[in-house]
């Protein structure tokens, strides 16, 4: 059933929602509940439970594993002090907070297999460097979230490429123009959104690209009482701000062993699951072999992980069923439609670009709506004489703007949840830096959108 343009309504309600109260979750239920009376009015009740029980589909639960075991990889590397040893090394050479980051920046760019695994490597290893600096966690979240995401589309060997390559693949009407795969690699040069995110965030480090709005206010704290994150994130953090800004000690290779068999392993089985837990199950061999700690407080580390984890798991799952009930009433089919009669050639790269993005911004669902948008913009490329590689690059640097800005969604989620921080506190300091290279991006789509067919 079609129900016209009442679907923008719970997307706006949870947008809207969000930035008022800046809260993570409850904008989400009130976006969800809104979808289900508008597609069944007061009868709602039991479609709402289908759709909660929707969530928890093999992606889903996938999804929510890989949560619950990053959780458990960040606290095993913690609680072992084996990021305390690579920040050792780390002092050796970054003596500054520019050079530091510099370097997170670079890590971040090596760990292009995946967004989740690169937040947690870029912020387990740099928050005992940068913290003694006085560095606002909301800055280690934005060069953290900034590189990851981008990186993760424009790097050909990353667990975007095989999802996102396999749906273009799909696609009949392209064909003629190659395999998915071909396409995705053509269209890495046109994913704009992922190159300037990642010369921004240079510039940023660098000093060239000021700090504005609420990175800037997050200096300002910083400077003036010592807080690398605010009083309100205190709870997302188990050691006081004096214990954190302290030098520690620690056994570098607790580190790295466990990162190279997560690497080894993600690469190897193309999952990023397999990869923790064998990461997880080797450190637990290593730290009992070099009596880092006992078998006992390898198994706590689980528990406490999965715990630590809790409320990420409550917003995720929520997240999961904003998407279901998004899907439910058509919103991205009743957006598509309404403005294919707009498209043509030179202005389709453009459109494709801003469409994903508000509808991956809205919605926090950076997998789902490109996997519901590349069947509708295809065979729209194709009937307009678009740039398909263009066209595809465009539609995927869209969902990167999408899971880098929104509020909650999962990279956004986790990056924070890492860093130490709420979400929306990274989402709303990181979100000129993203705005800005999102409407660089738009410039560019225009050019390349007349210039090349």
């Amino acid at each position: 059933m079609e129900y016209g343009a009442i679907v923008l309504i719970p997307p706006i309600l949870t947008v809207v929602l969000a930035l008022v109260t800046k809260r993570p979750w409850e904008p989400l239920i009130a976006g969800a509940t809104s979808a289900y009376l508008i597609s069944d009015g007061i009868h709602f009740f039991w479609p709402w439970m289908d759709g909660i029980y929707a969530t928890f589909d093999e992606d889903g639960v996938w999804l929510m594993l890989c949560i619950g075991f990053i959780g458990v990889f960040g606290i095993i590397l913690e609680d072992s002090k084996g990021t305390y040893g690579i920040a050792g090394w780390l002092r050796k050479f970054c003596k500054t907070e520019r050079k530091s980051l510099f370097f997170g920046w670079i890590i971040g760019i090596l760990m292009f297999i995946d967004d989740y695994a690169n937040a947690v490597t870029v912020t387990s290893t740099l928050k005992p460097v940068i913290d003694p600096m006085k560095t606002p966690r909301e800055l280690l979240a934005y060069v953290t979230n900034s590189t990851a995401a981008p990186v993760c589309i424009i790097v050909p060997l990353s667990s975007w490429y095989v999802f996102f390559g396999g749906l273009i693949d799909q696609e009949d009407c392209l064909k003629d123009v190659g395999s998915g795969f071909e396409i995705y690699r053509g269209a890495i040069p046109y994913m704009f959104y992922g190159w300037v995110a990642l010369f921004i965030v240079l510039l940023v480090i660098i000093g060239i690209m000021p700090k504005i709005g609420r990175m800037k206010k997050a200096y300002k704290r910083a400077k003036e009482t010592g807080w690398v994150f605010s009083q309100e994130s205190q709870r997302y953090n188990a050691h006081s701000v004096d214990e954190l800004t302290q030098v520690q000690e620690g056994n570098p290779w607790n580190f790295i062993v466990p990162m190279v068999v997560v690497i080894a392993v993600t690469l190897k089985t193309g999952d990023l699951l397999i990869g923790l837990i064998a990461a997880i199950a080797a450190a637990g061999v290593l730290f009992i072999c070099n009596r880092t700690m006992t078998f006992y407080e390898w198994v706590e580390c689980l528990y406490k992980g999965w715990a630590d984890m809790a409320q990420m798991f409550f917003v995720m799952m929520t997240a999961i069923f904003v998407k279901v009930a998004f899907e439910n009433i058509g919103l991205a089919e009743y957006v598509v439609h309404k403005v294919s009669p707009l498209l043509n050639a030179d202005t389709f790269p453009v459109i494709v670009f801003i469409v994903v993005g508000l509808l991956a911004f809205c919605t926090g669902n950076n997998w789902g709506v490109p996997a519901i948008t590349i069947p509708m913009v295809a065979p729209l490329a194709v009937a307009t004489g678009a740039n398909v590689y263009i066209s595809m690059g465009a539609l995927l640097s869209g969902a990167c703007f999408g899971s880098h800005a929104c509020f909650f969604s999962d990279t956004t989620i986790i990056t924070a949840k890492c860093s130490g921080i709420s979400n929306m506190e990274h989402a709303l300091s990181q979100l000129p830096y993203a705005c800005m290279a999102a409407g660089t991006a738009i410039i560019l789509y225009l050019v390349f959108g007349f210039a090349i067919h």
